[in-house]
């Protein structure tokens, strides 16, 4: 069966993830064995028939081999990248991937000057010493073109981190460093589009969330509504110092 078979809300989204520049990473959240991974990976065969002249790279930071650790549509580059990188992982091979992802996005536009959607999964596995300055870190890197490398300036990055792990997503959202995304298993999205939703975004769930505990209940339960694609966001406030403890993080 073919994995887009009933996806097609989902890869509107990832359209408009790449229609542009923005100036925030995604967080893209769902419970475990909904296939958050399988449609990631998808989306990084067949990247050239979603978005045309786009590299995609699928980063799995919960991969224990470095032939489960990165996906890409650029494979050309694929083999001589996992040499380049892999072989300096001191523990796991997805985590030390997963936080030099930068480095490997910076590897592939060397070589393909191509635009770049970046897609870490599980990213909580690698950053749990401080996913919120990881998270800024990338904001920062997507707002900023100016502190990006040289050869990433040029080009569109956008990125895109999946977790399951609630625990991290409340701890991102209040802050504001990303947007927002659920997604379910097709047999409870079936079951959602019988019955009308209300327009409950995630974020807003998150301002309710030590005031209303049945909020919680009702994320569990697949009653919140989908964030969509923001335009034209600028984040305020916040300073650098999250940013600085990622790249601090990422240097280790």
């Amino acid at each position: 069966m073919d994995i887009f078979v009933g996806r097609v809300r989902e890869l509107r989204w990832f359209r408009e993830v790449m229609g542009e520049q923005h100036t925030y990473p995604f967080l893209l959240y769902g419970p475990l064995g909904c296939g958050k991974t399988t449609l990631a990976q998808k989306v990084a065969e067949r990247a050239e028939e979603l978005f045309g002249d786009v590299v995609v790279l699928y980063i799995n930071a919960r991969a224990k081999r470095a032939r489960n650790a990165l996906f890409t549509n650029a494979v050309q580059w694929l083999k001589e990248a996992l040499s380049k990188f892999a072989k300096a992982a001191a523990g796991e091979v997805g985590e030390f991937l997963a936080r030099t992802a930068v480095d490997i996005a910076l590897y592939f536009v060397e070589k393909t000057s191509k635009d770049i959607l970046l897609v870490v999964d599980e990213f909580h596995r690698a950053y749990r010493d401080d996913p919120v300055g990881w998270v800024k870190y990338y904001m920062d890197l997507m707002e900023h073109p100016s502190l990006r490398d040289e050869e990433l300036r040029n080009i569109t990055l956008n990125v895109v981190l999946i977790t399951s792990e609630y625990t991290a997503v409340e701890k991102i959202l209040p802050k504001g460093y990303a947007d927002p995304y659920m997604v379910w298993n097709l047999a409870r999205e079936e079951r959602a589009l019988r019955r009308p939703q209300p327009a409950y975004r995630l974020r807003d769930a998150m301002a309710d969330m030590r005031r209303k505990p049945q909020v919680r209940r009702r994320l569990e339960e697949g009653g919140l509504g989908r964030g969509e694609v923001r335009k034209g966001h600028r984040q305020e406030g916040g300073g650098r110092q999250d940013g600085e403890r990622g790249r601090q993080a990422r240097s280790c």
